[in-house]
This record gives structure tokens, C-alpha cells and sequence, in this order.
């Protein structure tokens, strides 16, 4: 997806409340208590109360956008639709100049039978950068949205509220959007697979996860190449304060030694997005291997740091464990 894509695709989805209309008394007066959802097949998930009903996931395969929706006026009183769709190679190390290019977008656009009453902005949420916007319309309906990109993924999260919907659900609208969380992919990365009798080390899905360095804190992560091309592995950086790469810019990308399960080779990038410099180094310029079920050796052959370093998996991540929520 390209940047006048993914703009048009997170322009103001007037759709979210002209679709909302009048109709008979909701039967719902008190929302029960919300619970965490996880998006199926993204990264991302939210807090949503069982009462606002799950609807069929829309998708288009053309553009890798997923689109659900909890909640179907007028039997509701409130409706939450997130779209999540893939950025191209160009999103994930771009991401800070793509949601400004929204911004503008969305600064410059009038809400069609209504009016603002917080403008788009840029907020922080759980840390990350995110837009933030509120508007009403002239029914009485409210609603708010969140846009912000993760990796190769970005989101929108839109929440609308019905006029004279039952006081109770009002602050429901802003947790909703505020509960929005991303994680690692979930599929193979806390555990063997089932009936293997291969120990975690030589199971595939292993190296997957959030790995740091002891005593200097560089930290990756460890993603499936799903796009075919390539290596089976990629790395990405996963933190703000690295020296030469954004948070989620491409930083390696290795495959499994097939005569040696616990060991990976492949190449990693000299520099970063961050710096002057970047270019892909040497294969083989990049060896992993795996010292227990919670420790890697990342050596960098390629360079003048030969004894390389021990990376430890995150807490959150340690084998054979569901992540925090």
C-alpha cells in the first residue's frame, strides 16, 4: 500500500456513523464488563464488552484490509469498527511521515453534518504516537477515532455513540479506543508444536519473540517472513532509543540451518534509517545460535565485534507462556 493509499484508506470513514440510524429503543441499558479481543490474523487487539456483537470480518484480499465491526445499530447503542491494513516496504520505516501525511489529510476535512469538537491531533498512546479526533453530528451521535501504525500494519479504531444512548455507556466509548494493544504475532511463538517430540530449541516457530542483549540493551524482534520472498526470518528493532534504527525498521533477516536446527545464518544491516549509512551486509554475515530455551549468541562475522553478544527473550515472551495482555 502507498502513501496516497493508505491516506485515502485512513481518511474520515464518514461510513462508521452515517450508517447509524434511527430506530426502536435499545435493549441494552448496562454494558457488561469488557474483555480483551484479540483481531484475528493482526497484531493488534481490544477491549470490547460481549453485548456489542461480533459481525462476519470483512476482507479485502486485493489490499490486505481487515475491517470488524462490534455492535449493529439501532439494536445498539454503540458501534466500534477497527480497519487494519498492510503499509508497503516503505511503511514500516516511514511510519512517523505517513501518520503527518494523515494528519494534514484529516485537518483539512469537514465533517459532513456535524462539526469537530476536539480536532485531529497527535497524541501519545501506551507510549507510541497516535491521531486522535472527536466529533458530533447533528443527530446527537458522537464519535472518535484513533489512527496510528505498527510495523507493516497500521490501524483505525472508530468508536460512535447514539443519541440518547443510556448514560451508563458513555464512558465506554472512550476505553474502547484507549485499550487498543499490539503484540508479536501469536501463532507459534509460546510453544512447540503440538505432538512434536523435538525439543523448543529445533521447533520452528522458537526463534520467534522479543529478544535483548545482556548489559546493553538492544532489543529485536523476531517475525515469520509471510511475504514468500526472502528469508524465513526477518528482524525487526524494537526500540526507540537505538542508536541507527527506528522502532520496527528491518534490521536482519536469517534462515535456519537445516543440519543444525538450533543454529541460523543469514545477513544483517550495516547502519540504519537513522543515520547516513545503510546498506545489507554479507550472507552468512549474520549467525545465531541458540544456547537455551530463553538465550541466543548473535555474532556479526562481518564486523570487528566477533565475540558478538548474548541475547536473553523478554519475560513476557519466555517459552512455553502467553504473553501479557
Amino acid at each position: 500500500m502507498t502513501f496516497a493509499a493508505a491516506a485515502l484508506c485512513l481518511s474520515m470513514a464518514a461510513s462508521v456513523v452515517t450508517a447509524i440510524a434511527y430506530g426502536r429503543p435499545w435493549e441494552l441499558r448496562w454494558p457488561p464488563s469488557a474483555v480483551r479481543t484479540t483481531l484475528l490474523e493482526t497484531p493488534f487487539s481490544l477491549e470490547i464488552t460481549p453485548a456489542l456483537r461480533a459481525r462476519p470480518v470483512e476482507h479485502d484480499e486485493k489490499t490486505g484490509t481487515r475491517v470488524f465491526t462490534f455492535g449493529e445499530p439501532p439494536a445498539d447503542p454503540l458501534v466500534v469498527r477497527a480497519r487494519v491494513f498492510r503499509l508497503d516496504e516503505r511503511g514500516p520505516v516511514s511510519a512517523p511521515k505517513l501518520l503527518d501525511t494523515v494528519l494534514k489529510k484529516m485537518e483539512s476535512e469537514k465533517v459532513e453534518k456535524g462539526v469537530r469538537t476536539d480536532p485531529p491531533k497527535k497524541i501519545e498512546l501506551d507510549g507510541w504516537p497516535v491521531i486522535y479526533t472527536h466529533a458530533e453530528l447533528a443527530d446527537g451521535t458522537r464519535f472518535a477515532s484513533w489512527i496510528t501504525f505498527r510495523c507493516d500494519q497500521g490501524i483505525r479504531v472508530d468508536v460512535a455513540i447514539l443519541a440518547g444512548s443510556p448514560a451508563p455507556w458513555s464512558p465506554m466509548m472512550e476505553r474502547f479506543i484507549r485499550s487498543l494493544q499490539v503484540s508479536l504475532p501469536r501463532r507459534a511463538v509460546m510453544m512447540a508444536e503440538a505432538g512434536s517430540d523435538a525439543p523448543p530449541e529445533e521447533s520452528p516457530g522458537f526463534i520467534l519473540g522479543r529478544w535483548v542483549a545482556l548489559g546493553y540493551g538492544f532489543t529485536f524482534d523476531v517475525f515469520r517472513n509471510d511475504s514468500g520472498d526472502g528469508s524465513e526470518y526477518i528482524m525487526r528493532a524494537a526500540s526507540e532509543s537505538d542508536e541507527f534504527a527506528y522502532y520496527c525498521d528491518l534490521v536482519g533477516e536469517f534462515d535456519r540451518d537445516p543440519e543444525d536446527p538450533p543454529t541460523y545464518m543469514g545477513r544483517h544491516f550495516w547502519g540504519g534509517n537513522k543515520s547516513d549509512v545503510k546498506y545489507l551486509g554479507a550472507d552468512g554475515g549474520l549467525l545465531i545460535r541458540v544456547l537455551d530455551a530463553d538465550r541466543l549468541h548473535v555474532i556479526f562475522r562481518d564486523s570487528k565485534y566477533k565475540g558478538g553478544w548474548i541475547y536473553e527473550r523478554q519475560p513476557q515472551w519466555a517459552w512455553g507462556k502467553a504473553p501479557s495482555p
